[in-house]
């Protein structure tokens, strides 16, 4: 009986922000003298570097995507995971984090070099960086 309610409370856990409904995605990626946000919400795209800023509608599909992506994540584990190389600790790579905001809740992940996210994230990275490279 134990093993059965473990196992209940961790689908439950895994699934609590399921009905949330997200806000925006952010992908914060720097490192001295650089740097590059961008923001996804339903209606928009902000992309900021140190030197310029661009604005452009968020697709209905690419928002699709993006909610589909985040509700396949267990956010529970997002600050833990573990990155695949460690090239930001000695500049060679910028340092990026996701952050995903819901009603009232925010969800950031562990950081990760730029360009080499856990595996867990790497769909949502891509996603990200295809919406701004249009």
């Amino acid at each position: 009986m134990k093993v059965f309610s473990l196992i209940i409370l961790l689908f439950v856990s895994s699934k609590c922000f399921q009905n949330e409904v997200l806000h925006k995605v952010e992908y914060k990626a720097e490192t001295r003298g650089v740097s590059k946000n961008i923001t996804i919400t339903k209606n928009n795209c902000i992309y900021k570097t140190l030197s310029k800023s661009d604005e452009f509608k968020t697709s209905t599909e690419d928002w699709q995507t993006i909610t589909k992506l985040v509700e396949n994540l267990n956010l529970e584990t997002l600050k833990n995971l573990e990155a695949p190389s460690s090239k930001s600790h000695v500049d060679v790579a910028m340092q990026a984090s996701i952050t995903i905001i819901f009603e009232g809740k925010t969800i950031e992940s562990a950081y990760f070099d730029d360009g080499n996210p856990p595996e867990e994230l790497k769909k949502l990275v891509e996603k990200i960086i295809k919406i701004t490279s249009k």
